[in-house]
């Protein structure tokens, strides 16, 4: 299957159900500043994504073969025991929101972390309209130590063209640029499954479901 491309996305603020989830009081500065930019940065702002449908093959209890790339990962290993195949996927906020210089870097970021946001959920119901993915499970690079940030350039390899199709390229260290960017592989369940409930970075902004110390410990030991 060819690549599906979204180049631009478009993305509409619920800045009330954004400030609610990311627990911003409805009374502060930020969020003010949040109502009076949300305008503006909908017409700015260009979301983009890619996403590759990719082969699946079983190598052992640490490694899974994706495509024609090879990762070792216990939980990789377990997450993707019985898929045949994934959606490999790159999906970016942009930076044409540095363009807003008025607001503070903090509402500013926030801007681009929503429109992220949007864009994956865009995605999401892109794959549960058109390829019946009833419960989403994703695996993103570097959000657990079991799969770190290095694996990023094979995943980009396996998609291919990311950088000359929605403009996302890897630092030297791994990093995507533009910042507000995430790799990850997409696939169906039986329910829906987030690494965020294998990470123990309680505060994260990005944090949507909770941890699970008995998953973590089965998987982990």
């Amino acid at each position: 299957m060819e690549k599906i491309v979204f180049n631009p996305m478009e993305i509409f603020y619920d800045i009330e159900a954004f400030a609610e989830d990311k627990h911003i009081d409805p009374q502060s500065q930020v969020y003010s500043e949040l109502l009076r930019w949300a305008a503006a940065a909908e017409k700015l702002v260009r979301p983009r994504a890619i996403i590759k449908w990719c082969a699946v093959k079983a190598l052992g209890d640490d490694r899974v073969q994706v495509a024609h790339k090879i990762f070792e990962s216990r939980l990789l290993a377990e997450k993707l025991e019985g898929i045949e195949r994934v959606f490999a996927t790159v999906v970016t906020a942009g930076d044409e929101l540095d363009a807003l210089q008025e607001p503070s870097d903090e509402v500013r970021n926030l801007l681009k972390y929503a429109a992220l946001r949007e864009a994956r959920a865009a995605v999401d119901r892109y794959l549960k309209e058109h390829f019946a993915f009833d419960h989403m499970g994703r695996l993103n690079p570097g959000s657990l130590p079991d799969w770190p940030i290095a694996n990023n350039p094979a995943l980009f390899e396996i998609i291919g063209d990311v950088t000359e199709t929605i403009g996302v390229r890897l630092t030297e260290k791994n990093y995507m640029q533009p910042g507000y960017s995430v790799s990850e592989l997409l696939f169906s369940s039986d329910a829906d499954y987030d690494n965020c409930s294998l990470c123990k970075k309680y505060d994260c902004i990005g944090r949507k479901v909770p941890f699970d110390p008995e998953a973590y410990a089965r998987i982990f030991g």
